[in-house]
């Protein structure tokens, strides 16, 4: 191949090491973001989709839509469960 298309092969892999890394735990949040595998509200980036990784699932359905819940560990207040169909639902319940 040449060296533009060895180029582009080295990037994908990397990428895909990254969010490997990601998946299994061993690279943090912050540096899942600074790599852009992850975006500021924590969803993952996969091309023009964003999935949620849903690290733990909460306790009970979501007070406000009655949907499942996720812990969010980067709410302005600290950790708390979101609703699982934000940004429709704004829904949340503290930890307890």
């Amino acid at each position: 191949m040449g060296d533009m298309a060895d180029f582009v092969n080295e990037q994908v892999e990397d990428e895909e090491d990254l969010r490997l890394e990601f998946h299994v735990g061993t690279l943090s949040d912050q540096e899942a973001f600074d790599a852009g595998i992850i975006d500021e509200r924590g969803y993952e980036r996969i091309g023009y989709e964003r999935i949620i990784f849903i690290k733990e699932v909460g306790p009970g359905a979501c007070p406000a839509c009655g949907g499942k819940t996720h812990l969010v560990e980067k709410g302005q207040f600290g950790s708390f469960y979101g609703c699982d169909n934000f940004p429709k639902c704004k829904g949340s319940r503290n930890l307890k």
